[in-house]
C-alpha cells in the first residue's frame, strides 16, 4: 500500500462537517464500519467525471477529446457511430434501406460464405439494429471507433477514425458483442467471433444466442471500458452498472468521493507520484523500481492482456479482478497492488517469439499489450526507467496516441508536435531524444539542440541509422525503428507479394524487430518492412532495397536467428573477469557489433569495446552495419585479414587482399589450422576440442591454409583459379572471390544477392538446387572448363559428401567414432548417449592420426570445399584415408564401397573401375 494511499485512506475514515463542492451523492464515502485500507478506499464513493470537471476545467476539458472517452458509447446516438461502408456520409445503420454486408462491396469479401444469415444493417424509426436471420438486436453501446471530427459534420466516419468499431446488443441481463466489426483503416467490414452466432458452416446457431454467460460483455470486457464499474451474477447472467460509461478520471485517480467533499491532494490518487511499501517486483528490495511499478500498473490495467482472478458460478472475470470476503468480485483501484487481480497471459498466439516470461520474447502480437513489451524492454520499471505517462497525456489528445505535447529535461522545455513531418521537425526524434541527448550515439547532442536545432536532431539519428542499419535517410525518426507497428488492434498491411508489413499498435518493447526475425516469426512485421517489401523494387533508377535484398538477407545464414551461430551461446557476455563462461572472444564473428569493431580496426581491435543493446538474452545476428560502413552504405575495408593461426614457419597466416570480400575472410578462415597439430605432443592426450579448426572455413580452403597436410606430400594447386575471381580472373567483376560467387548480381537487376548464395535464384530470390549462378560459366562453360550443369553439380557434392563417410567409416574401425552433432565430435563409443565428455576420444596414436581426424572435422563443416578449391579438398580427405586405412601414405586406397567417391576422385565418368584409386 501506497504511503500516499495511506495518507488518503485514513482521511476517509473522517465525517467531514463541509461539503464543499460535494453533495450528498457522498454520502456513501463516509464509512466507520471499514476496518482495512483497502476496505476504506472501497467505501469511498465513485462520483463521476462531471463532478471533476467542476474544479478541473482544462484537464477534464482535454481528456474528453482522447480515445478514453470513446470506448464504450450509447449505441442510440448517430454520432457514436464510424461506420460509412457506402461513403454516403453517414454511418451505415442509418440509411432508409437495410444494408446487407452479403451484398455490399465494403463487406461482401468477409460475408460472402454466410449466404441469407449474413448480418443486416438498419433501423427502426432511427433505432439501430443488426439483424441476424429474421431477429433484429438492437444497438445498446457503440465498442470502440474513437476519432476527430475533422470535417465539423458531427460525425466521425471511416478515416476520421481509429482502429475499428463493435456493436453491442442487451439480450435478457446482459450485453453481447455482435458478429460484425467495422475497419476504420480499410472501411470494411470483417467477422467478428462468429462462432458465438453461427456454427462452423456458417449457419445461425438455435436456441439463446449467444449460449453462455462467459460471452457476455460485462464478464469479458466492462472491466476496463468504464469507471466505477460493478458487476454482478444474477442467475446465469452477469450485469453491470458504474459511474461513468467511459475511461474517466476515476479509472486513474481512484474513488474521488472524499476529494469532491475536501479537495486535498492527500486524499486523491495522483499516479505520477505514487509510493508503495510493497515489494512488487520480489527482488528483496522496496525501490524506485516497485514505485514505477505502482505508477505504471494504472496504465497496466487495461494495456495488458490476461484473465482476472473472480471466479463466480464457474466463469472467470477476464479483467483485473478478485474475490472479496462476501464472495463478489472486487475489481482493482488505482495505488493498490495490480498483481493481486489480474494474471498475465501465457497465451502463445498474443506474442511473437514465446510468452513475456520466457527470454524468446521478442514483442506483442495483439493490442492492449503495452504492459508485456514495456517491461521486457529497456524502458522497463526494472531498469529504473520511467512511467507511461513521461510519454504520455491522459488529459491531451493533441497529439496521437496521447503523447506528450512538451518534455522537460534539464530546465528546457521542448515542445512535441506529432502534426509536423518527421523530414522537418523529428518531433518524433524530439520525444527520444529529449531524454536520450548526451547519450551514446547522442552524445554529442544536448538537450538545447534538440529544442532548437532541428537540423542538429536530424544529422544525429541519420547517424546513428546509418551505424546500425546504414540507413542515410533524413526523415529517419527513432519511433520508426524502435516502435514499429507489429501489433494487430484491427488490421494487418501487407504488401504486394502478401507479406506483412506493418500492423496497427505500435510495439512498445523499444527494441529493433529485424527482417530475419520476420522469417523466423510469419506474420511478424519488422522495423524495415514498412519501407523496404516489395513494393519497393531495387532499381538503377530507384535504388531503394526492398525484399530483393532485405529479406534475401534475413532468409541467409548471416540472417538467420535460429542459425547455431548466432544461438547457441550469449554471444554478448562480458569479459571474463566479471562474467562467468564469457563468449567476448567470439564477438568479432558472432556479433554485429564485434564485426563491425574488428572491421573498422583489425590492428586495434578491442573486444572489450563491444556494446550491446538487444538485452535479455537477445543475440544479435550479421546485420547490415556488420558488414558496411553506416557512413556511406560501403563495404569496410579491412585490407588483408591476418589470422589467429600459423604457417609451416611459424609466422602468422596473412590472406591475400582479397578487396570486399577482405570482409568475408575475417571471419570464414577458421580460428586452427592443421599446422598446429604438427610438432604439438600435447594435443595427442586431449580431446579433440583443442584441434578444432572452427567452422565454416571456407576461405581456409579456398587459399589452402587450414588443412592438415602431411609431410611430403604435394598439395599445390595446378591450374587453379578459383583465388583469383572477382581480382584479375576475366569477366568476374572486382569484389574479390567471396563475393563474387556469393553476391552475385540478381538476374532482374535488383542488384547484389543478400541471399549468400552461389546458386541461381527463382522468381522468389530462393536458390535452385544444384544450379550454379552464371557468374560460374564464365570460367566453366564447356570450353575451358567442362560446363557446370546441375547433374555435374550434384555428382561432385555427392563425391565429396561419400568421401567424407569413407573416412568416418576408416576412423570408426580403429575405435574412433565421429559425432558431428556433439562437441568435441571423437568419441571412443558408438553408442550416441554414451558420447559425453567422460568418453572422448584422448589417445591419438600419433599426430597423423589426430590430422586425419582434424580433415574429416574441416571438410565436414565446410560444405561447399568441393567447389571452392576442389583439388585441396580431394587430398586432405585422400591422404587422411590412406594414412587411417594403411598407417602409411602409399598414394592408392580402396573405395570400391564408395563408387561415388571413387567417381569424384577419378572424374571418368567409368563406374566399372570404382575401386582403388590414387592419389589426385
Amino acid at each position: 500500500m501506497s504511503r500516499r494511499w495511506i495518507t488518503f485512506l485514513v482521511a476517509a475514515l473522517m465525517i467531514l462537517p463541509l461539503w464543499g463542492c460535494g453533495s450528498s451523492r457522498d454520502s456513501a464515502s463516509t464509512t466507520t464500519t471499514a476496518s482495512t485500507p483497502e476496505a476504506i478506499a472501497r467505501a469511498t464513493a465513485f462520483v463521476g467525471a462531471d463532478r471533476c470537471g467542476g474544479c478541473h476545467e482544462t484537464k477534464h476539458t482535454g481528456w474528453e477529446a482522447t480515445g478514453h472517452t470513446m470506448k464504450l458509447r450509447d449505441g442510440s446516438l448517430e454520432s457514436n457511430f464510424i461506420n460509412d461502408g457506402d461513403i454516403n456520409a453517414r454511418a451505415d445503420f442509418f440509411g432508409s434501406t437495410e444494408f446487407n454486408l452479403q451484398t455490399q462491396a465494403s463487406a461482401s469479401a468477409a460475408f460472402a460464405a454466410f449466404g441469407s444469415a449474413a448480418p443486416i444493417l438498419g433501423n427502426d424509426a432511427g433505432k439501430p439494429y443488426v439483424k441476424l436471420g429474421t431477429t433484429k438486436y438492437y444497438i445498446s453501446f457503440t465498442l470502440g471507433g474513437n476519432g476527430k471530427d475533422t470535417n465539423s459534420d458531427g460525425l466521425v466516419l471511416n478515416a476520421e477514425s481509429k482502429w475499428k468499431q463493435r456493436y453491442i446488443t442487451k439480450i435478457g441481463l446482459s450485453n453481447y458483442i455482435l458478429p460484425v466489426q467495422f475497419n476504420a483503416k480499410t472501411q470494411k467490414y470483417v467477422v467478428y467471433d462468429e462462432s458465438k452466432w453461427y456454427d462452423s458452416s456458417k449457419v445461425l446457431l438455435t436456441g439463446t444466442v449467444p449460449p453462455t454467460k462467459n460471452n457476455s460483455y460485462e464478464r469479458r470486457c466492462a472491466g476496463c471500458h468504464v469507471t466505477g464499474l460493478t458487476v454482478a451474477l444474477v442467475g446465469d447472467e452477469w450485469t453491470m452498472s458504474y459511474s461513468d460509461i467511459s475511461v474517466s478520471c476515476e479509472a486513474c485517480h481512484g474513488p474521488g468521493g472524499q476529494h469532491a467533499t475536501s479537495p486535498n491532494k492527500d486524499n486523491i490518487v495522483n499516479p505520477a507520484s505514487m509510493t508503495t511499501t510493497l515489494d512488487l517486483n520480489a527482488d528483496g528490495n522496496v525501490d524506485q523500481k516497485d514505485n514505477l511499478l505502482i505508477r505504471n500498473y494504472v496504465c497496466y490495467r487495461c494495456h495488458s492482456r490476461g484473465a482476472g482472478k473472480h471466479t463466480e458460478g464457474g466463469t472467470t472475470l477476464a479483467y483485473p479482478s478478485k474475490t472479496g470476503s462476501d464472495g463478489k468480485a472486487e475489481l482493482y483501484l488505482p495505488g493498490l497492488d495490480w498483481k493481486e487481480y489480474y494474471d498475465i497471459s501465457e497465451k502463445t498466439s498474443d506474442y511473437y517469439g514465446g510468452t513475456p516470461t520466457s527470454n524468446d520474447f521478442l514483442v506483442s502480437a495483439s493490442h492492449h499489450q503495452q504492459q508485456q513489451d514495456l517491461d521486457y524492454g529497456p524502458h522497463s520499471p526494472d531498469k529504473n526507467e520511467h512511467e507511461c505517462f513521461v510519454c504520455h497525456d491522459m488529459h491531451d489528445a493533441t497529439n496521437d496516441s496521447m503523447v506528450v505535447t512538451e518534455l522537460v529535461e534539464n530546465g528546457i522545455t521542448v515542445p512535441i508536435d506529432m502534426s509536423i513531418p518527421a523530414s522537418t521537425n523529428n518531433s518524433r526524434s524530439k520525444l527520444c531524444l529529449t531524454c536520450h541527448a548526451g547519450t551514446g550515439d547522442f552524445s554529442s547532442l544536448t538537450v538545447g539542440d534538440v529544442r532548437n536545432n532541428a537540423t542538429a536532431v536530424t544529422d544525429a539519428v541519420k547517424d546513428h541509422a546509418n551505424e546500425m542499419a546504414v540507413m542515410g535517410h533524413d526523415d529517419a525518426n527513432c519511433t520508426d525503428c524502435h516502435m514499429p507497428k507489429t501489433a494487430k488492434s484491427a488490421i494487418k498491411v501487407t504488401d504486394s507479394s502478401g507479406t506483412v508489413i506493418r500492423g496497427d499498435i505500435a510495439s512498445h518493447t523499444l527494441r529493433i524487430i529485424w527482417p530475419s526475425q520476420s522469417v523466423q516469426f510469419p506474420g511478424l512485421p519488422n522495423s524495415c518492412s514498412n519501407c523496404h517489401n516489395a513494393d519497393t523494387k531495387f532499381t538503377a533508377a530507384s535504388p531503394t532495397p526492398g525484399t530483393d535484398q532485405i529479406l534475401a538477407w534475413a532468409k541467409s545464414g548471416h540472417g538467420n536467428e535460429t542459425s547455431d551461430a548466432w544461438k547457441h551461446y550469449d554471444w554478448d557476455e562480458g569479459d571474463a573477469a566479471t562474467t562467468a563462461g564469457s563468449r567476448q572472444a567470439c564477438q568479432r564473428c558472432h556479433t554485429a557489433t564485434g564485426a563491425n569493431n574488428y572491421l573498422k580496426n583489425p590492428t586495434g581491435y578491442d573486444q572489450t569495446a563491444n556494446e550491446f543493446f538487444l538485452g535479455k538474452g537477445k543475440n544479435q545476428v550479421l546485420y547490415c552495419y556488420g558488414c558496411h560502413n553506416g557512413n556511406d552504405t560501403a563495404i569496410l575495408t579491412p585490407g588483408a585479414i591476418t589470422v589467429d593461426y600459423k604457417d609451416s614457419a611459424g609466422a602468422q597466416v596473412i590472406f591475400p587482399d582479397a578487396g570486399d570480400s577482405n570482409v568475408c575472410i575475417s571471419c570464414h578462415a577458421g580460428r586452427n589450422n592443421g599446422q598446429n597439430i604438427k610438432g604439438n605432443a600435447a594435443l595427442l592426450t586431449k580431446n579433440f576440442g583443442s584441434a578444432n579448426s572452427h567452422y565454416l572455413a571456407a576461405a581456409g580452403t579456398l587459399f589452402k591454409t587450414t588443412g592438415y597436410e602431411y609431410a611430403s606430400l604435394n598439395y599445390a594447386n595446378s591450374g587453379f583459379e578459383h583465388d583469383t575471381i572477382g581480382l584479375t580472373a576475366a569477366g568476374t567483376g572486382t569484389h574479390g572471390p567471396c563475393a563474387a560467387c556469393h553476391m552475385h548480381d540478381a538476374a532482374d537487376g535488383s542488384g547484389a544477392n543478400h541471399r549468400f548464395t552461389p546458386f541461381t535464384l527463382d522468381a522468389n530470390g530462393d536458390p535452385i538446387d544444384d544450379t550454379p549462378a552464371t557468374i560460374c560459366t564464365v570460367c566453366h562453360n564447356g570450353t575451358e572448363e567442362p560446363a557446370w550443369t546441375p547433374t555435374l553439380f550434384a555428382a561432385q557434392a555427392d563425391g565429396f559428401a561419400s568421401a567424407i563417410t569413407a573416412l568416418t567409416d576408416k576412423l570408426a574401425l580403429s575405435s574412433i567414432y565421429y559425432n558431428s552433432a556433439a562437441y568435441p565430435y571423437f568419441y571412443n563409443t558408438n553408442v550416441t548417449g554414451d558420447q559425453t565428455f567422460g568418453n572422448a576420444y584422448t589417445t591419438w596414436a600419433d599426430e597423423q592420426t589426430l590430422g586425419a581426424a582434424f580433415n574429416l572435422n574441416l571438410m565436414n563443416r565446410e560444405p561447399g570445399a568441393f567447389a571452392h578449391n576442389s583439388d585441396y579438398a580431394r587430398r586432405l580427405l585422400f591422404d587422411s584415408i590412406d594414412w587411417i586405412v594403411n598407417g602409411s601414405l602409399t598414394g592408392t586406397i580402396d573405395l570400391s564401397a564408395y563408387p561415388e567417391a571413387a567417381d569424384w576422385y577419378q572424374e571418368d565418368g567409368n563406374t566399372a573401375n570404382d575401386n582403388v584409386v590414387a592419389r589426385p
